[in-house]
């Protein structure tokens, strides 16, 4: 039985990919039974196929490594895309890995020990840029929130808004990751070249007001570290503050995290 699955989605972040899943590969290895690391190629418009026949065979056939495939997106539109590989997955604890970033054998335990002994819990790397998609909760609590929001077209909006939910909706406690947390250091374009842009104009202060004091932290710390950024968040950032005041608002339909898939043989 598949105890925890780290789900990892792809879109043309297979440069990432080849650092990162080699080590988190390991390190599942070296946890023993029971880790599964889902590998969802979101239609990505680069050799990750090919790479993944050559480099993880083995592992896709020894079942420590799931690799899914859809051709049917046309831009990375992440809620979504963690939505599919997080339903696909096996375990009884869900954990999202983004490419860009590793798992150690020890940490692996710890969060399968912390499950095993505190109920109604959530966990997450910190909250930012580059370790906030490290989010993981029992895959019951999953369904039960229907996934991550798929209103949201941008990136890590999804992460903090189901954190948010999380313990609005099912009472579960957010508990940070101890420890250091390894990943790829890059830029901002490589995080948003395949979006689909979402046409929003910054909020107004009254919209702003309306965000939570933690939502209102959170991106006003993304507006000086990135402009740029923080503009193409605009109507993701509306949509962020209605969830947050009206923890009632219905998120997702019934197809929530749905596309046609493949599971390739190797």
């Amino acid at each position: 039985m598949t105890t925890i699955s780290f789900c990892t989605t792809c879109m043309g972040r297979l440069h990432h990919l080849k650092q990162t899943l080699p080590e988190n590969l390991e390190a599942a290895r070296r946890f023993g039974p029971g880790v599964e690391l889902v590998v969802l190629n979101y239609n990505s418009p680069d050799a990750l196929d090919d790479w993944m026949h050559d480099h993880m065979a083995a592992a896709v056939r020894d079942g420590i490594v799931r690799y899914l495939v859809t051709r049917e997106p046309t831009h990375f539109h992440p809620a979504h895309a963690k939505n599919v590989a997080h339903r696909a997955a096996r375990g009884e604890i869900v954990f999202n890995l983004d490419a860009d970033n590793m798992i150690e054998h020890w940490q692996i335990r710890a969060i399968v020990e912390l499950f095993a002994s505190r109920p109604g819990v959530i966990v997450s790397g910190g909250g930012g840029v580059s370790t906030g998609g490290r989010v993981g909760l029992r895959r019951t609590d999953f369904f039960r929130l229907r996934g991550y929001a798929e209103q949201f077209r941008g990136f890590g909006v999804e992460d903090h808004e189901f954190l948010l939910r999380a313990r609005a909706r099912l009472g579960l406690t957010p508990l940070v990751l101890d420890g250091p947390v390894r990943f790829i250091e890059h830029g901002d374009h490589e995080r948003t070249q395949f979006l689909e842009d979402p046409g929003g104009e910054p909020p107004s202060g009254e919209t702003m007001a309306s965000l939570s004091p933690t939502a209102y932290q959170y991106f006003s710390e993304l507006r000086a570290r990135s402009p740029v950024l923080a503009e193409r968040w605009g109507r993701n950032r509306q949509v962020l503050a209605e969830l947050t005041r009206r923890a009632e608002v219905a998120v997702n339909g019934e197809d929530w995290g749905r596309v046609a898939l493949e599971e390739p043989a190797f």
